[in-house]
């Protein structure tokens, strides 16, 4: 059964919750199970559950599963931070050896973004695993990992789209180039002309756009992590007040 109290589960005879102290009233109900025939022996349920024991609490405590999920991260962002110095690698080495100035400067501007983005990613990750490893007690276990995921997944792509805006901004004003020439079709549907009003408006567009991108993404997830959280909160509640009731 459920702690009215704190939600956590407790022995179904447990006379009051070892976590929090709240006395059960089992003891004043009458005593059902001790009339069943049991399947096992006692010692041999003992033993089961003492060497079980450690390990399911652990998992139900959620100390095993925010430890796992902490170096999911890191490792993830280490992942992340080193393929992207790969990749700086080798768009500079391509562009030392492009003929066309434009096209050098292009993908020295990409390297600069990629890099930044690495950069970006390694600590974003690092950073919410150190906020999942520091997770207090709680009647949920995987509720918090997910909202504090969900926070780290709109972080990157938050990221990913401004560094996005910032880049092209920069190609434009350094190449001369108009949008139209590299998107195509999509260029008038992201700038909502025909023609192109100049590098350098449209490069400040591309800015706007990945500043209005990138806040529109991170508020879209920062909701969903704390959705998820108040849902769980309001679910437990009502089991709270439907336990109340079913006692009183």
């Amino acid at each position: 059964m459920f702690c009215e109290n704190c939600g956590k589960t407790i022995a179904d005879t447990a006379a009051s919750c070892p976590y929090c102290g709240q006395a059960t009233g089992a003891g004043q109900a009458p005593a059902v199970a001790a009339r069943l025939p049991r399947l096992t022996h006692p010692k041999l349920e003992s033993r089961i559950a003492g060497f079980c024991r450690p390990v399911l609490q652990a998992l139900e405590d959620g100390k095993v599963l925010r430890t796992l999920m902490a170096l999911f991260l890191r490792l993830g962002g280490v992942v992340l931070a080193l393929a992207a110095l790969y990749l700086v690698i080798e768009i500079v080495k391509d562009a030392l050896r492009a003929q066309e100035t434009q096209v050098t400067i292009a993908e020295l501007i990409l390297a600069l973004v990629v890099l930044v983005w690495g950069a970006s990613a390694f600590l974003i990750y690092f950073y919410r695993a150190a906020s999942v490893a520091n997770l207090g007690e709680s009647p949920f276990t995987v509720i918090p990992i997910f909202s504090i995921s969900f926070r780290a997944v709109g972080e990157l792509y938050a990221a990913s789209l401004l560094l996005f805006g910032v880049g092209a901004c920069l190609f434009f004003w350094f190449t001369g180039r108009s949008p139209s020439q590299l998107l195509g079709p999509l260029g008038p549907a992201l700038f909502g002309m025909e023609s192109s009003a100049g590098p350098f408006l449209d490069g400040l567009k591309m800015l706007l756009l990945g500043f209005l991108g990138g806040f529109g993404v991170l508020f879209v997830f920062y909701f969903l992590a704390e959705f998820i959280v108040v849902i769980a909160d309001i679910a437990r509640n009502v089991r709270v007040l439907v336990q109340r009731g079913e006692h009183s």
